[in-house]
């Protein structure tokens, strides 16, 4: 039986591939290392489908955030509000099922920018609609995507500049997007 690791409020919990819920301590296993490596082993294949979809120029329509790590963060944002702090949805890459209406393919990279550490940032427009922007980290050595940003209603995004620990990426309307680096889930909208 193959279970899967979340830790919820301090507990290890593991789903059975049923999808049900439980503590580790009812599993019947007894190496934790052995689990979290299983655990490890499903979301490879989240992981190598965020890499396909990058290569190919395939992502969500919506306003979302796809991580290398397998998962996608959906989010809803408005010129009134910030922090994008509110409303996260995560879900795995294959529990995200793909049709017409939510996907599109195709990036106008604009303006790239090499930071530290081998990263390569990219930004610009995505080509299913004008008032879409994108912003990307990916690794300069190999192409990896790290994380893709989609943003609807901004505009293409044209300029970046690299501070410290997050980026500033300013649209062709002037909005300017602030992410940090290590959590771009965690960014700011400056609306113009």
């Amino acid at each position: 039986m193959g279970y899967q690791n979340y830790k919820t409020k301090g507990v290890d919990l593991f789903f059975t591939e049923e999808n049900k819920s439980i503590p580790f301590q009812q599993t019947g296993l007894k190496d934790q290392p052995k689990i979290n490596e299983l655990a490890s082993k499903m979301f490879t294949i989240d992981k190598n489908k965020i890499q396909e979809y990058w290569l190919e120029e395939i992502y969500p329509r919506q306003n979302s955030i796809t991580f290398n790590n397998g998962f996608y963060c959906f989010f809803e944002h408005s010129a009134k509000e910030e922090k994008l702090t509110k409303k996260k949805i995560w879900i795995p890459a294959n529990d995200f099922l793909l049709n017409h209406t939510d996907i599109c393919e195709g990036l106008s990279t604009i303006y790239t920018a090499e930071g530290s550490n081998n990263n390569s940032f990219t930004c610009g427009e995505c080509l299913a609609s004008g008032d879409d922007g994108f912003i990307a980290l990916s690794k300069k050595d190999t192409g990896e995507l790290v994380w893709l940003i989609v943003l609807s209603g901004t505009n293409p995004f044209e300029k970046i500049i690299i501070h410290n620990s997050s980026i500033h990426v300013q649209s062709s309307s002037g909005t300017l997007a602030i992410v940090p680096t290590d959590r771009p889930d965690n960014l700011s909208i400056e609306w113009s």
